[in-house]
């Protein structure tokens, strides 16, 4: 075997630009797995991406980038046409990263494999431990860049599907009631206002989230930027509410929403492509992308934007029939356009499924893109 931390490659991180003086030592390929990438991609990507998903990821050395403790992704170098011809790689493919990872496998349950297009491709058993873990690291890693993973056991390729995660998450310091999200989702569910339906109200006595609306601290500006987002009577409302539960007495338990979900149709014309749930509850645990922030630190509110098709698997399928995308692509646009107003209304950081960070201009870009047919 290919000793691959011995190998001397060189990153030139001050030019950003993914490359190496060396030729691809060929026989890395024997042994380890292999990540895909097309010549447009940067060291910073890799990175970043590799930064939201490990608190451990970090650059260990010129070329190596630790993705998770104990596994570190080599390189990248260039692959010229007749390296990507005996590779068997598509033609796409300009450079390529080795994982470096010690092999360890379990059995896998055949009906397990073949779920899975990335387990399918493994013959001698399936990935465990170590392995495993940076195999899942990985997986998002190509899938953002639009690249591919070689497996090592029979050098085939697997390709993520782009689109096959389409749900988000916002974390926000503010807690908006019920009302006030459908206020803000008005417009985004104005032709299929008679679908949206509000669900699963549990009101109970609250110890892990004091933060209704009304009863948070806003000082005179804060309360205008939210009237103008909110409109009056979402405010007024949570006013009254908290006024209601301050004039009860002592024994007597407040009633509060702790949490709740919103379910919207992706489309009142086709009742089949499934609905749009908005779970927002308080939350502690953080992604990794926002360890750190200090508006995070005493605990957030989450707000969850998940698609539930006919058949829940659909939801991550990665082999999701050519004549069921149109609906999925309906779904990631409304998501994308209720995550842009939540966040515009509460603030805060909008992740994706994968735990990677998504911008205010992604969110509109892809939107705009893709939104829900009427008819």
């Amino acid at each position: 075997m290919t000793d691959a931390a011995d190998l001397s490659v060189s990153l030139p991180l001050a030019t950003q630009q993914l490359a190496t003086v060396d030729t691809f030592p060929r026989a890395l390929a024997d042994d380890y797995h292999l990540l895909l990438l097309a010549d447009d991609v940067n060291a910073d990507e890799v990175e970043a991406l590799a930064l939201s998903l490990d608190p451990s990821a970090a650059w260990i050395g010129a070329g190596r980038l630790q993705i998770v403790a104990g596994a570190v992704l080599l390189g990248p170098w260039w692959i010229g046409d007749e390296e990507r011809a005996d590779l068997g790689l598509p033609a796409w493919v300009s450079q390529v990263m080795v994982l470096s990872v010690p092999r360890q496998r379990a059995y896998l349950e055949p009906a397990l494999a073949a779920t899975d297009p990335l387990l399918s491709l493994f013959s001698d058993g399936g990935p465990t431990g170590l392995e495993a873990a940076a195999l899942h690291a990985l997986r998002p890693i190509a899938r953002r860049l639009a690249g591919a993973i070689r497996v090592v056991d029979t050098g085939q390729i697997f390709t993520p599907d782009p689109h096959a995660y389409i749900g988000a998450s916002l974390y926000s310091p503010i807690w908006l009631t019920p009302d006030a999200v459908q206020v803000v989702l008005d417009d985004v569910t104005s032709d299929q206002r008679d679908g949206f339906e509000v669900a699963n109200r549990q009101l109970f006595e609250s110890q892990e989230i004091p933060r209704i609306t009304g009863e948070m601290n806003f000082n005179i500006r804060q309360l205008e930027e939210l009237e103008a987002r909110l409109g009056p009577h979402a405010i007024e409302e949570a006013r009254r509410r908290a006024a209601e539960a301050a004039a009860l007495p002592p024994s007597v338990p407040r009633a509060e929403v702790d949490h709740y979900s919103l379910f919207l149709p992706v489309s009142q014309a086709h009742p089949g492509w499934g609905q749009i749930q908005v779970y927002v509850a308080g939350a502690r645990d953080l992604p990794v992308a926002l360890l750190g922030e200090e508006w995070a630190n005493d605990g957030v509110i989450r707000y969850d934007m998940r698609w539930q098709p006919r058949k829940m698997a659909d939801a991550f399928s990665e082999n999701l029939p050519r004549v069921r995308r149109r609906e999925r692509t309906a779904a990631a646009a409304m998501i994308d356009s209720i995550a842009a107003k939540l966040v515009e209304a509460a603030g805060g950081t909008v992740v994706d499924d994968s735990g990677f960070i998504v911008t205010i201009g992604q969110l509109l870009e892809v939107g705009d893109a893709g939104s829900a047919p009427s008819a």
